[in-house]
């Protein structure tokens, strides 16, 4: 499973072995340096994560600044709780939502993840993207 130390963290994760597609694709780490720029090669996947609690409030969206140049191919929801451990408790749907993107072409784009709490912003986080070659 990925990583579920923190509700904030997103993990650097490069291992192709697992059950969801978000495991299968690097798992992008977020920084509150807004000028470091990820690179990745034309035609290749990867995800990044946001906490989700929709029992709670919590939600997550995205934006894509150029989707001619990253595509989203994949939402899921990664319960931090097996369903055994979840069945009959309220409240117990404590999450990371994945989204898995494509890099289309050569070019720049930013991802941006909006956190919102029963519908006021919480958290945003942008992400700089480079498609190489």
């Amino acid at each position: 499973m990925i990583s579920k130390k923190s509700y904030w963290l997103a993990v650097v994760w490069f291992s192709f072995a697992g059950i969801t597609m978000a495991q299968k694709n690097p798992l992008l780490e977020y920084s509150l340096d807004e000028s470091k720029t990820f690179t990745i090669e034309q035609g290749k996947q990867f995800s990044v994560q946001m906490f989700v609690h929709g029992s709670v409030g919590f939600t997550a969206a995205y934006e894509i600044s150029d989707e001619q140049i990253v595509e989203l191919v994949n939402s899921e929801v990664v319960y931090r709780k097996s369903d055994a451990e979840r069945k009959g408790k309220t409240g117990a749907d404590a999450a990371d939502k994945v989204f898995t993107f494509k890099a289309l072409s050569p070019g720049k784009a930013t991802i941006t993840l909006k956190q919102s709490y029963r519908g006021e912003p919480k958290e945003e986080r942008r992400y700089q993207i480079e498609v190489v070659e």
